[in-house]
This record gives structure tokens, sequence and C-alpha cells, in this order.
């Protein structure tokens, strides 16, 4: 009889930003952001596919109560003004 074993990791995450879906000045949805370290550019990429895909519903994203590290990540990427942040 064979057995595996599996061990896992706990890797806790931080709280990095915050997301809200917007119609106008109307709040659909929000929901927080968790990253395991530095934001790194595959979280930029999502939450630009994010606001695209919410544009063309008529929607907006907004990232609020970011922190410093991702908004300067948002800065350098040149998206602060697609991502309201």
């Amino acid at each position: 009889m064979r057995v595996a074993v599996v061990l896992l990791t706990v890797v806790p995450l931080d709280r990095v930003a915050r997301v809200v879906l917007v119609n106008g000045d109307e709040v659909l949805a929000e929901w927080d952001i968790h990253c395991d370290g530095r934001p790194a550019v595959a979280l930029l990429d999502e939450l630009a596919r994010m606001q695209l895909a919410a544009r063309r519903l008529g929607l907006a994203i907004i990232v609020r109560d970011a922190d410093t590290r991702l908004a300067d990540v948002i800065a350098l990427a040149g998206l602060t003004d697609v991502l309201h942040s």
C-alpha cells in the first residue's frame, strides 16, 4: 500500500488594497486584495484586466487604500489614472 504525504506551507498574506466596482457613484461590490510580499507585475496585470472588463460593461474599478508598495508600483507603471488609486 502506498501512502502520500502532503506538506502544506501557509504563507501569511498582507492586505495591500481594496478594489471597488462602481457604476457612476453607486458601489456595486468591494473586495480586498492580498499578496504574499511585494506587489508583482501579475497583480498589476490583473487589475488592468479587471478595469478593462468593467469598462466594457460600462462600469469601473477603483483601487482604494493601497499600501505604499502597491501605490508606488501602480505609479511606476503609469496606471494611476487608469485605476483611480
